[in-house]
């Protein structure tokens, strides 16, 4: 509608303005130009327009134009620019208006080099399927583009919505010069599709309350103590067996059948190992029947139980060795 107004404003026959109009707009003119090289590009628009206003010619509307696309407004420049090149040519007319002209058609080119495009695709999946989809772009009704045509769009930030139903979805893009963006707004979401099953197959859903089986720490934690303990015993049940055979012969010489010197701290020693030996078996006994139980009754021990399991380990020192852990 803004695109038709503006030709048939370019198009209209107006009043001829006044002496005292004409200075007004040069007034204006003069006016926006000053604030164009001073970077105030918002007044100098608006002081531009309103001469425009006065004097609807092509130099007039040529500036309006050029001051758009210096704001990124390249759709607005265009109409601006549409109505300079539909600007009815008179005869006799001022040098600077045919200028004004050849500057808008190259304006115009430059124009359409560098306005991006958006290409707008919207997929209906599932229930919205059944209703047809409404569009907005930048809070504006639009229609749902043909595939494949694209939106001449102003550079910078824009929103775009979809809705259908009671259903909808929203796209937020920044979008640059020379940019070409696609955008697909989807609604709903897929029907989901039904798991094959076998022809007179049934569906045996797990029997409840049965939780998966666990790793059976407790088994595992007795046969480790009993596999340690039996080793410790077999060990110092060796080292005993040797030392009681040295002692025997040397202990058991006349004139008293006694141990002498270095045999009395070897056969202290012996007693020791002889003690050790016998601990460990039985708790490598004790662990292998905690293992044995725990596996046959095949249950996990909770993170307590976990915290409370029997552990063993070997120890040795000079002349000694036994066994420590937690039970």
């Amino acid at each position: 509608m803004a695109f038709t107004l503006s030709l048939a404003t370019a198009g209209a026959v107006h009043a001829q303005p006044t002496a005292a109009e004409k200075d007004m707009a040069r007034t204006l003119m003069g006016e926006g130009e000053a604030q164009r090289d001073r970077g105030d590009l918002e007044a100098a628009l608006k002081s531009f327009q309103a001469a425009d206003a006065i004097m609807h010619v092509p130099t007039t509307s040529l500036e309006v134009a050029k001051t758009q696309t210096a704001l990124g407004r390249f759709l607005e420049a265009q109409e601006m620019v549409a109505a300079v090149l539909h600007y009815p040519v008179k005869r006799n007319e001022p040098r600077p208006f045919t200028i004004a002209r050849e500057n808008a058609k190259a304006l115009q080119d430059d124009l359409d080099r560098r306005t991006p495009t958006i290409l707008i695709h919207v997929a209906q999946m599932g229930r919205t399927a059944d209703f047809p989809a409404t569009l907005t772009f930048d809070g504006t009704a639009i229609s749902e583009p043909a595939p494949g045509t694209g939106r001449k769009v102003n550079p910078g930030h824009h929103v775009i919505a979809a809705q259908a139903g009671d259903l909808s979805t929203r796209v937020e893009i920044d979008i640059v010069e020379r940019e070409t963006r696609n955008v697909t707004l989807r609604l709903g979401t897929p029907e989901p599709a039904a798991s094959p099953v076998a022809e007179g197959a049934s569906v045996v859903p797990p029997p409840p309350g049965k939780e998966p089986s666990k790793p059976n720490y407790l088994a595992y934690t007795g046969f480790g103590v009993g596999a340690a303990g039996v080793a410790v015993g077999a060990i110092t049940g060796i080292v005993v067996l040797a030392n009681a055979g040295d002692l025997r012969d040397s202990c058991n010489k006349p004139p008293g059948n006694t141990c002498t010197g270095d045999d009395v701290d070897k056969l202290s020693s012996t007693k020791t190992w002889a003690t050790v030996s016998t601990v460990s078996f039985i708790v490598g006994g004790a662990g292998l029947a905690v293992g044995t139980l725990a596996l046959v009754f095949g249950k996990s021990p909770s993170t307590s139980t976990r915290a409370a399991t029997p552990r063993v380990e070997p120890w040795f020192g000079v002349a000694s060795a036994g066994v420590s852990g937690q039970f």
